[in-house]
């Protein structure tokens, strides 16, 4: 069975969810850290800032692709 050929239109909206997504995470990650720093030590902070973040992340991606009806 052959595979279908992904138009433009989809390998741009692709594209733009991963950089969206990567810079979300990003600055997400940076400003819990800056956050975090200051309640409790560095190595956990910057631990639970990157994981919060990801995971908030991959939750508005999902959220954004099949939103609850």
């Amino acid at each position: 069975m052959p595979r279908k050929r992904l138009r433009a239109s989809v390998v741009a909206r692709r594209a733009f969810f991963f950089v969206a997504g990567s810079l979300f995470a990003g600055f997400l990650a940076i400003f819990l850290n800056a956050v975090l720093n200051d309640f409790i030590p560095r190595h956990f902070a910057v631990s639970i800032a990157v994981g919060v973040s990801v995971a908030v992340t991959l939750w508005l991606l999902r959220l954004m692709t099949h939103p609850p009806l």
